[in-house]
C-alpha cells in the first residue's frame, strides 16, 4: 500500500501506468537545499520532480518537459527567481508558479504580487506547508 499523495487533478492529469502525474520543477541555486526539498517531496508525493539549479537549466527543462508546476527560489545570482519566472510566463502565460524566499519584505511580497506567482513559501522550508501550497495551487489548475 502506498503512502504518498497524489495531488494532480483528474480532469487534466497525465496517464502514466495507470496513475496519474504532475511534473513539478525545482528551482535552487543552493544544490543542497534543493536536493533535500526535492527528495523529501518524493518520498510525500506520488509525482515527478525535476531540478535546476540557475535560471538557464530551468527555462531549458521547462521547454524540454511537459510540466505542470515550478517551485522558484526569489533570490539567485546572476539570473533571479523574477527573471525565471517571467521567461516561463513567455513560454506558458498559464504556468503555475510558486516563488520560494526567505526574505519576505514588504517589497518581497509586493514583487511576488506584481508578477502574479501562484503562491509563496517561506524559506528555511517546512515541509508541509510546501505541500500545502503546492495543493492549493494545484486545486487552482482546474
Amino acid at each position: 500500500m502506498c503512502n504518498k499523495l497524489s495531488i494532480f487533478p483528474l480532469s487534466s492529469a497525465k496517464k502514466e501506468f495507470g496513475e496519474y502525474k504532475m511534473t513539478i520543477l525545482v528551482v535552487d541555486d543552493d544544490k543542497d537545499t534543493l536536493e533535500v526539498l526535492t527528495e523529501y517531496l518524493r518520498t510525500k508525493l506520488d509525482d515527478e520532480f525535476l531540478e535546476a539549479s540557475s535560471a538557464k537549466q530551468a527555462i531549458d527543462l521547462y521547454k524540454d518537459n511537459e510540466i505542470e508546476m515550478t517551485i522558484i527560489d526569489a533570490i539567485m545570482p546572476d539570473y533571479d527567481g523574477f527573471y525565471t519566472l517571467k521567461r516561463i510566463r513567455k513560454l506558458n502565460p498559464k504556468a503555475k508558479i510558486i516563488m520560494a524566499t526567505g526574505d519576505l519584505t514588504s517589497d518581497m511580497e509586493s514583487n511576488i504580487k506584481k508578477h502574479k506567482a501562484n503562491g509563496i513559501i517561506l524559506k528555511p522550508y517546512e515541509i508541509d506547508t510546501v505541500i500545502d501550497e503546492i495543493v492549493k495551487v494545484s486545486k487552482e489548475m482546474n
